[in-house]
């Protein structure tokens, strides 16, 4: 219902940003939570939100924050950095979501929850209802706060709508290679746009399911109305995409031609990633707009005007 409070964790960040942004334009009252005092991404309706600044993991902000009938929970600590410090991938991706439960209790409110589609381990058009194989903290916790998610609706009716988000990019991703945070797309386009080297860790023919990050606010707004108490979705595009075949892609849209080296895979690396969308498709009536040639266009035109570069 347009109008209506919602609460956004994680609101400042990559994702969150544009879904506040969808948000506003559609009428919501948003009230955003975030652990960072920048407020970059939100420049153009941060004076339309409420933003509280607190750590999610924590317990305070529960008597700061607003009554909000719907919670869109994406605040989390990245994938990359779980085995460096897994006691904080604990307490935030963990931790927070108790605490984001606690909140929905208190409220009566329902919880759009973002998780993560690596739980499945490598797999091929896997579906909601497929085993798990989890192979990092970061893994382990999403699926744990799922859990939670399921007992709190068994315990006390709080509804929930989990999204398992597959490889998500687009304007505003941010990359950082000293803590391991390098999404394929945007450091590919950085580093060619840069003249940097390019290295591609593995053979190139591990896989990823692209969803440009416009395309994510539609998929969770449909989740906020969605009647049942609790239920699963992939957020994925259904397209299997090659390292090899995105490079290719990014240095088209660059406009060079490079050779890059290869490393090591990652720790926790996941050779094939490809999920069914056909679910979200059928219940929520969502799919993906953005074809990945469109997307990375965008991304990489985006990035070029953050580094100030003219169009070649």
């Amino acid at each position: 219902m347009v109008g209506e409070d919602v609460l956004v964790t994680g609101g400042t960040g990559f994702i969150g940003s544009h879904v506040v942004e969808e948000l506003v334009d559609r009428g919501y009252s948003v009230t955003v939570l975030t652990h960072s005092h920048s407020r970059g991404n939100l420049w153009n309706v941060i004076d339309q939100v409420k933003l509280i600044v607190a750590d999610i993991s924590r317990t305070a902000w529960l008597s700061e924050v607003p009554r909000a009938r719907t919670v869109i929970h994406l605040a989390c600590n990245q994938r990359s950095f779980s085995f460096r410090r897994p006691q904080r991938d604990v307490s935030v991706n963990l931790m927070g979501s108790v605490n984001v439960l606690e909140y929905a209790r208190k409220h009566d409110a329902r919880i759009i929850f973002s998780s993560n589609s690596g739980i499945y381990g490598a797999c091929v058009q896997a579906k909601e209802d497929d085993p798990v194989n989890c192979s990092t903290p970061y893994d382990v916790d999403k699926y744990s706060a799922e859990l939670m998610m399921r007992a709190y609706k068994d315990q006390y009716g709080i509804k929930s709508t989990v999204l398992r988000f597959a490889t998500i990019y687009g304007p505003r991703q941010r990359i950082n290679e000293k803590k391991g945070w390098m999404p394929v797309v945007a450091t590919f386009a950085a580093n060619l746009l840069l003249g940097r080297p390019i290295t591609i860790f593995g053979d190139g023919l591990q896989t990823r399911d692209l969803v440009f990050v416009k395309d994510v606010p539609d998929a969770l707004l449909r989740a906020m109305h969605y009647s049942a108490e609790f239920d699963i979705f992939n957020l994925s595009s259904g397209r299997e995409m090659k390292i090899v075949e995105i490079f290719e892609l990014v240095s088209r849209f660059v406009g060079v031609k490079v050779r890059p080296a290869h490393a090591p895979s990652s720790p926790g690396d996941i050779r094939r990633m490809s999920y069914s969308n056909e679910k979200i498709r059928r219940e929520l009536g969502w799919k993906p707009r953005t074809s990945p040639e469109e997307g990375i266009r965008l991304t990489v035109d985006a990035i070029r005007q953050e580094l100030g570069q003219e169009h070649r």
